[in-house]
């Protein structure tokens, strides 16, 4: 029944326990109800909940069924620690939280729980009867609006990524230009030179000269040059160490080890390869972290830096399509290779230049 706007009116919405597993008290449900109060337009909701897991975060909505269907989140509840929570919200019943809906035409009420590694729905109130089939509409809602926040954080992620890359390349083209009579350039490479408690992560620097040896996941060492006549002396690195892409790089990378935790996120590592996990907080879930790989050569030297987004082998999960150069798929366990199974999907990058590589070729997911 339409809310007439002339009057005070008062309603409470008796929350009904739904799917278990998010409240403190095992042995018992979370209860509660939702109090709403409107007059001349303007409505005011009061939420009362008993029995909550402070672990979880708790998220009052409402659902829009039928046509253009909507999913209106008015906020999160506040827990104290005896599982008691409480909130308030004001509202337009003519535009409820400037979502274009009407009150009226709200037909669930709902409280969703999150851990970051489940979403429950521990009560809800159907407010139209006539909406029993509700949950159909909110998870094909839910997963819209997972959708649109995966593309954020992708979006993000190359934007972040591109400016890096954009900005290590462009120094690495304003390098200071020597006489040739003066300074004969050779690849200069980069080597990390580890502490002595090496198991903990802790690499202290980037060498001069040497190589990136992160082959041996329980030993990271220096492999040393043989001396030539032609080879650049130290103090013609120490010049080019702080200039450029070279300097970059040996920021980075000593950042990466020194700074983040490393992970193994495959059953089987692509050999040479080791990993480690930067979170992002766009997303809660497998969804929520990006990871960040080192890759050497046969002779132990820096060869790609290579970034893995989690995603299904499908083609709406490949980010941008691979049009960004995320072209290979590795599944998180071995056997693991089917459509919709869970893995990353990784992108190369050449230490060097800054370019994007494909030294593995493509996997082309299935179009699902």
């Amino acid at each position: 029944m339409p809310l007439r706007k002339d009057i005070y009116k008062r309603m409470y919405i008796m929350l009904e326990p739904d799917e278990r597993g998010a409240s403190l008290l095992k042995d018992k449900e979370i209860s509660g109800y939702l109090k709403i109060e409107t007059m001349n337009g303007r409505g005011r909701i009061t939420a009362s909940l008993q029995n909550l897991d402070s672990n979880y975060s708790y998220t009052v909505k409402f659902l829009k069924i039928g046509e253009s269907p909507k999913l209106v989140e008015f906020g999160a509840i506040r827990v104290d620690d005896k599982g008691r929570g409480g909130a308030e919200w004001s509202f337009n019943t003519d535009d409820v939280l400037d979502k274009g809906v009407k009150f009226d035409d709200l037909a669930v009420a709902l409280v969703e729980a999150d851990n970051g590694q489940q979403r429950l729905i521990p009560l809800s109130g159907v407010i139209d009867k006539s909406r029993f089939n509700w949950k159909a509409t909110y998870k094909k809602l839910m997963k819209n609006i997972e959708n649109i926040e995966k593309d954020k954080s992708e979006i993000h992620f190359i934007e972040d990524l591109v400016e890096s890359q954009k900005e290590s390349v462009d120094s690495y083209t304003t390098l200071p230009q020597y006489n040739d009579e003066e300074y004969h350039e050779e690849e200069v490479e980069i080597q990390v030179e580890p502490e002595k408690d090496v198991e903990n992560g802790q690499i202290d620097n980037i060498e001069e000269t040497g190589d990136v040896n992160l082959n041996d996941e329980g030993n990271t060492s220096v492999q040393p040059e043989h001396q030539s006549d032609d080879t650049i002396t130290k103090s013609d690195v120490y010049e080019q160490e702080n200039s450029g892409y070279v300097k970059y790089l040996k920021e980075y990378v000593n950042n990466i080890v020194n700074y983040l935790d490393e992970v193994h996120p495959f059953e089987n590592n692509l050999e040479g390869y080791r990993w480690w996990r930067i979170n992002t907080g766009y997303r809660n879930g497998f969804y929520d972290h990006y990871l960040v790989g080192f890759v050497n050569d046969e002779n132990g030297k820096l060869k790609y830096i290579v970034y893995g987004m989690p995603g299904l082998f499908t083609l709406s999960d490949q980010p941008f399509g691979g049009m960004t150069g995320f072209v290979y798929w590795c599944p998180l366990k071995e056997n693991m290779r089917n459509a919709g199974d869970m893995g990353y999907w990784l992108m190369h990058i050449d230490a060097m230049t800054g370019q994007i590589a494909i030294p593995k070729g493509s996997t082309p997911p299935p179009i699902i």
